[in-house]
């Protein structure tokens, strides 16, 4: 078993780095999000990436396929439901990558967590130490972050820009 975060700031690019460990394990994959938004993005991403078809958990409906991403709360209908099928094409999940890993402390990824069985388990996450001792139930998922890439990393090695930030006096 490997499991870890990935501390990456906001603008590292968390969806091309989860693409190619996907690409170089290649294992079937559960892609975990907590937005609809963010299912669509992953989603595109890694067609565009991979050049593959992505099926989605999301609405109720569970449409998996190699690679497939999923929204918590449609995973956690299925799993209180013990829908059998599910929770069998969940077991043949070897990779299981949880964006925005830091929320994986409330109970819903909890029960995700007691249901998998994949080798490998990453969690992806902007603020890996912001939550302190409460960080306890994502460690217990993910174990410790390996890598912790800030915005100031990024500056520093010319992926981005250092911000200008200017005030301006108005008056009405």
């Amino acid at each position: 078993e490997e499991i870890t975060i990935l501390g990456l700031c906001t603008s590292a690019g968390k969806t091309v780095i989860a693409s190619e460990i996907i690409r170089r394990l290649n294992y079937k994959t559960l892609f975990v999000v907590n937005t609809i938004d963010l299912l669509n993005q992953a989603k595109k991403t890694f067609e565009k990436t991979l050049g593959v078809k992505v099926g989605t958990i999301t609405g109720g409906k569970a449409e998996w396929e190699g690679i497939t991403v999923a929204t918590i709360q449609t995973i956690i209908k299925y799993l209180k439901n013990e829908d059998n099928e599910f929770i069998k094409q969940l077991h043949e999940c070897n990779l299981i990558i949880v964006d925005e890993c830091h929320f994986s402390k409330a109970k819903s990824y909890s029960l995700l967590m007691e249901n998998v069985k994949a080798r490998y388990r990453f969690g992806l996450s902007a603020t890996p130490y912001a939550y302190g001792n409460n960080s306890l139930e994502i460690y217990k998922s993910f174990g410790f972050p390996k890598i912790n890439i800030s915005l100031q990393d990024l500056i520093k090695l010319g992926y981005l820009t250092k911000p200008e930030i200017k005030f301006i006096k108005y008056e009405h």
